[in-house]
Formats: C-alpha cells, structure tokens, sequence
C-alpha cells in the first residue's frame, strides 16, 4: 500500500517463494480516492492485450509532483506509468534501461519498488537492491 494526499493505492501482487516467482495474479491495482477504482486486465484493454507478461503488481508508487500520477511495478511486466486513470506508458527492456531477469529466458522484466528522489526522477529497484534510475 502507498498513499499521497487524500487518495490510497494497493498493489494486489506478490511473489512466491525463495527464488521470488511470479504468481500470476491479475488483479491489478486499486485506488481509493472517495471510491474505488480497479486497474486490471478487465478494466484496461492494455494490461488485456499484455496478459502474457502484465501480472504480479507488486508495489504503486503515485507522483509527488502530480496527483493524477502513478506507477506500478509488475513483477514480469515492466514499469507501468498511469495518468488520469489511463495507462499512459510501459517500460519494458524494449523502451528503458530496465532488463530482463539474469539467466532468465523470455521477455519477463521483473520490477520491484520504485521511489521518486526529491527531484523528481523515478528510482528503480529489484530484488530489492537498487538497479538504476529509470530513463
């Protein structure tokens, strides 16, 4: 769970076991802002069309410097950045300097916690150690 200002989010995800496996849990993200909201593969045609790799969402992290602004992490899909309740970009090894898992096969990019430093730039961590910040 995070929160900033009057509105809540919570990450549905998690991992399994000691090698941090997926799950495959595809329930998403909720928001609270006076009332819930679901971002999931039924209610976004995205994360639909991406349901090979959009799963796990296991950390939300909303923008300081702008309220209609979040992002979440898929523990195998990337970075997932929403604005105004629309999934506005996806970070994968495709399109960011995030990659794959080492060692690993397919196209799976494992994302963990993200935090914004205190000039705005998003940090990107797996494993829970930091990786890089994201560009």
């Amino acid at each position: 769970m995070s929160s900033k200002g009057d509105q809540l989010y919570v990450a549905s995800g998690r991992t399994d076991g000691t090698n941090w496996n997926k799950t495959y849990n595809t329930n998403g993200i909720y928001r609270f802002k006076s009332s819930w909201t679901t971002y999931n593969r039924t209610t976004n045609s995205i994360m639909q069309q991406e349901i090979d790799t959009i799963s796990d969402i296991v950390w939300v992290t909303p923008n300081p410097s702008d309220p209609n602004k979040f992002v979440a992490s898929s523990w195998s899909g990337g970075l997932l950045s929403f604005n105004n309740n629309d999934l506005e970009e996806r970070f994968t090894f495709h399109n960011s300097s995030l990659q794959t898992r080492i060692g690993g096969n397919g196209y799976f990019v494992f994302a963990g916690a993200t935090s914004f430093d205190n000039k705005g730039k998003l940090m990107g961590f797996k494993f829970f150690y930091f990786i890089s910040f994201i560009s």
